[in-house]
């Protein structure tokens, strides 16, 4: 079953088809290991194409999304619930850092939100207080010039997901 999903998954993708056997197999195996099917109805991770620049071979490598992070998490730790947002400059927010932590995010309802200032993620515990982790658009932008697909991909095409993303990880 894993097989045939993946299978119809990659075939769908001239790029993909392109890649070699070995991280086709290892992409589907990684994704099998974690729950997750390839081309399944969750859509927890995707199988990417990038071009391995010492061998020129195009290889799949599995991408892990951030839903797919935030299921992991609450299915093996401990956790109830994750919730990841995008602060924007015209958003009503506060953060205290400290003994005693506080997260406060009031969204523009209508209307520009403004730029991109930051990104939260918060895991509710089933014990103890909720965990927070925010990170500043510089730090995001940081970590995005490290990527392989900085500028093509999930970070042109959903930026404020790949915001959530990167927060959700480090939490």
């Amino acid at each position: 079953r894993v097989i045939k999903i993946a299978y119809l998954a990659i075939t769908r993708s001239r790029d993909l088809m392109e890649c070699t056997t070995a991280s086709i197999l290892q992409s589907v195996m990684a994704a099998a290991e974690l729950g997750f099917e390839l081309g399944g109805a969750q859509k927890f991770a995707h199988p990417v194409p990038f071009r391995n620049k010492h061998t020129g071979q195009r290889e799949c490598i599995l991408i892990v999304d951030y839903k797919g992070l935030i299921h992991l998490m609450k299915e093996t730790s401990g956790v109830l619930d994750v919730e990841a947002n995008v602060v924007y400059s015209n958003d009503e927010f506060q953060i205290q850092r400290g003994t005693h932590k506080t997260l406060n995010h009031i969204p523009v309802k209508e209307g520009d939100r403004g730029r991109k200032i930051g990104a939260y993620s918060i895991a509710y515990l089933e014990k103890g207080e909720p965990h927070f982790d925010y990170m500043t658009a510089d730090e995001i932008n940081a970590i995005r010039k490290r990527a392989k697909a900085g500028n093509t991909g999930p970070w042109g095409t959903d930026e404020d997901d790949m915001w959530r993303k990167t927060v959700t990880r480090r939490l």
